[in-house]
């Protein structure tokens, strides 16, 4: 960069004002108790959040999956957090962790 000359803006999209987690489960028909959310979704701009549960493991563990415009950047991570609102702080906590990581990693390219 010269030096007086400021770096070029980032121009982000048009982000929704208000971000909330969206119960986004399904249940096959063999599912008898529906009452209670296997599925929780966050979504901002690109970036889509999800905590769920996974086929073989019991009820109370949660795994996060992030992905970035469609691209998984992480795929079925086990969170320690059993309470599911435990975990969807753990899960974006994950998120940033990873995206600050990635940023950084830019920023040392050449």
């Amino acid at each position: 960069m010269s030096r007086g000359r400021s770096p070029k803006a980032i121009v982000l999209p048009d982000l929704p004002r208000r971000v909330g987690w969206i119960n986004t489960s399904s249940w096959g028909r063999s599912d008898v108790d529906r009452s209670v959310p296997k599925e929780w979704t966050i979504e901002c701009g690109k970036v889509r959040v999800a905590i769920h549960h996974f086929v073989g493991y019991p009820p109370e563990v949660w795994f996060a999956t992030v992905r970035v415009d469609g691209a998984e950047i992480v795929n079925r991570r086990e969170l320690s957090a059993r309470d599911p609102e435990e975990a969807k702080r753990e899960a974006l906590g994950l998120t940033r962790a990873v995206l600050t990581s990635a940023l950084a990693d830019l920023q040392e390219a050449p």
